[in-house]
């Protein structure tokens, strides 16, 4: 017996679990929209990711692209358990927990703030949010193309056909 949902990773049910890591030691993952793996994704390609909250805090994430070419334009979104969703963000530049930059925009691409001069971490195409979170809760973080922010992260239904691809950490 198995099941094919088009998109393993795309559903509130079956996000990846991840552990959220530290400001100085954050998880990182590479991640590619319109693949998930090796398997192309027939529809607009979502990845999810399940993020327990171990204690009262700011939760930053920050999408970035550290790539000449085959880079996403990326929207980023924020649920919790229940699959409201608490926060969005299309092209934002990363800060750290107390609200300072720590990315600088240098035409498309974005550096190291306020170096400038390392190699670039991505374009500013790439998304971020800093989101509130309550300890002992249970929050998704959602990646997905620019252009498919409207989806339904409990179901796969009335999900377009792949619009923007590409790589992302």
């Amino acid at each position: 017996l198995g099941l094919d949902n088009g998109d393993p990773d795309g559903l509130l049910n079956s996000a990846t679990a991840v552990n959220p890591g530290t400001e100085r030691s954050p998880f990182t993952v590479r991640g590619a929209i319109g693949s998930d793996g090796a398997t192309a994704v027939p529809l607009a390609d979502v990845d999810i990711y399940e993020v327990f909250a171990p204690t009262d805090g700011t939760l930053l994430i920050d999408i970035d692209t550290p790539f000449s070419s085959g880079f996403v334009d990326s929207y980023l979104r924020v649920f919790n358990a229940s699959g409201q969703e608490l926060a969005f963000n299309n092209n934002g530049r990363a800060t750290d927990g107390q609200g300072n930059l720590t990315e600088l925009a240098s035409g498309s691409l974005i550096y190291p703030n306020p170096a400038g001069t390392a190699p670039f971490v991505g374009h500013t195409s790439d998304s971020f949010i800093a989101a509130q979170v309550n300890g002992g809760q249970t929050y998704y973080i959602a990646v997905s193309g620019a252009s498919n922010n409207r989806y339904d992260p409990s179901s796969l239904a009335n999900r377009p056909s792949p619009m923007e691809t590409g790589q992302y950490d």
